[in-house]
């Protein structure tokens, strides 16, 4: 398939060769969101399951002659499907994930109140420690990722607290990132291929790639009139956001904990929006209202751009901006910056390519 190579490898890291005969590629992945890969190929082989499951896929992409690792992945293989078409033709489907979707499958095994499940921290530092203790060496030994290692703390975040015993690592982290961005430190992370079958957990403060923002020496400015921003969408919403907001630990009636956050001056009537978080694991009146003044900080009225980045000459992805980039956008009479924060290309087996980048603010 012109403009893209499929490099296979075994759980053990070892060349398989590239994947030939492709007759479709469709990926998408974003910032501390599960990505899925699926490849459709229609090779002779006996069947589609003669790959072992977590077969490695790196993803090469070329533009201007120079190739690069889309999203900088491993794709580990999960899902193998073998198949007729109505024309009699064999093919096979193959299911890749990054490790962000294999991160769903982790849960913090750890007791209310220790160490690993109640932290208080820089939020960057504490996305790492998670990671460690679920996944990396600080996790059991059945548990240990293989090839995982694990960026030094950057401690660029202010600090919170959080309790989250027995709760999905996934969900746990991007509370986290919504978190510290609600209250005014940008953070993402990823998990950042070093080599075959190596990779490397990093937390983002500022932005996942280059700053081409309003900050930078080196402004990157998308308009829908030069055709480098594509389907804006500004918008500014106040109805549902709560701005009243109870946190609700451990203990019953009387006896449970709670911590309310809201305006300085107490909504009242219909201008009241309630929201309750019930978090069970907690009787620390600190955590307990961390959490609620991190809804509060998130639900906070203010305008959300979205649009994807239209393809020009002198806009390229994969050469003039990458993914995590953040770049300045002007749209009805507005200036802000964004972030490119998810990818998705599929392609069909005449090698057409529909290329989608989507962009949001994160002010």
């Amino acid at each position: 398939m012109s403009g893209y190579s499929l490099r296979l490898y075994s759980p053990a890291g070892a060349s398989i060769g590239e994947i030939t005969q492709c007759t479709g590629i469709d990926l998408a992945y974003g910032q501390t969101t599960p990505g899925v890969c699926y490849v459709t190929t229609a090779a002779k082989v006996t069947s589609a399951m003669h790959l072992a499951p977590l077969s490695m896929l790196e993803i090469y992409r070329q533009v201007e002659g120079i190739w690069y690792n889309e999203g900088e992945r491993i794709w580990w293989l999960m899902d193998a499907t073998d198949f007729v078409t109505a024309d009699g033709l064999r093919g096979q489907q193959y299911t890749f994930y990054d490790a962000n979707a294999m991160l769903q499958g982790r849960y913090v095994l750890y007791q209310a109140g220790s160490a690993n499940a109640d932290m208080t921290g820089a939020a960057d530092n504490l996305l790492k420690a998670i990671v460690n203790t679920n996944c990396g060496t600080g996790a059991d030994a059945a548990r240990q990722w293989g090839g995982l290692s694990i960026q030094a703390d950057l401690t660029a975040c202010a600090s919170i607290s959080k309790a989250f015993a027995w709760r999905p690592v996934l969900a746990v982290m991007q509370e986290i990132c919504n978190q510290a961005s609600a209250g005014g430190n940008y953070l993402s992370w990823d998990f950042v291929r070093t080599g075959i079958g190596t990779q490397e957990m990093r937390t983002y403060n500022a932005q996942r790639g280059a700053n081409r923002g309003s900050t930078s020496g080196q402004i990157l400015r998308l308009t829908a009139e030069s055709g480098s921003l594509e389907s804006p969408k500004l918008s500014f919403s106040r109805h549902g956001y709560p701005n009243h907001i109870t946190a609700g630990g451990r203990g019953e009636e009387t006896a449970r904990s709670l911590q309310t956050v809201t305006d300085a001056q107490t909504p009242l009537g219909m201008l009241r929006f309630e929201s309750f978080i019930d978090r069970r694991n907690t009787d620390n009146d600190t955590d307990l209202l961390s959490e609620a003044n991190a809804q509060y900080q998130a639900s906070r009225p203010r305008s959300m751009f979205d649009g994807s980045l239209g393809q020009t000459p002198s806009m390229r992805y994969g050469y003039d901006v990458n993914y995590g980039d953040k770049v300045n956008v002007e749209y009805a009479g507005y200036a802000f910056d964004c972030h490119i924060r998810a990818v998705h290309i599929a392609i069909d087996g005449d090698g057409n390519e529909a290329l989608e980048v989507r962009l949001r603010n994160y002010e």
